[in-house]
């Protein structure tokens, strides 16, 4: 999977939640699983390695980070009123 397959799945995923309603127990930031790194790693490079395998582990992180800070903007107007709510 590519880095830029990647991040379209991310916004399309956190697009997917900003559309639906809001619940307190959704995920703020999603999983990786080994599986994808691993299928990240073998199709995005030349030189399989420990080097490799933590570039591209940083860059998965970089982007769920990414996504969840975006999907938090969106969201803290709906946190603080649940907060402020009867329902906390």
């Amino acid at each position: 999977m590519k880095k830029s397959e990647i991040r379209e799945m991310i916004r399309e995923e956190v697009k997917k939640l900003n559309e639906a309603h809001w619940h307190p127990k959704d995920n703020i930031l999603d999983n990786i699983t080994f599986e994808e790194l691993i299928t990240t790693v073998e199709s995005n490079e030349k030189i399989i390695d420990e080097k490799s395998i933590t570039k591209v582990f940083d860059d998965l992180m970089k982007a769920k980070i990414s996504e969840a800070k975006f999907s938090f903007k969106q969201n803290s107007s709906k946190i603080l009123k649940y907060i402020n709510s009867e329902n906390f």
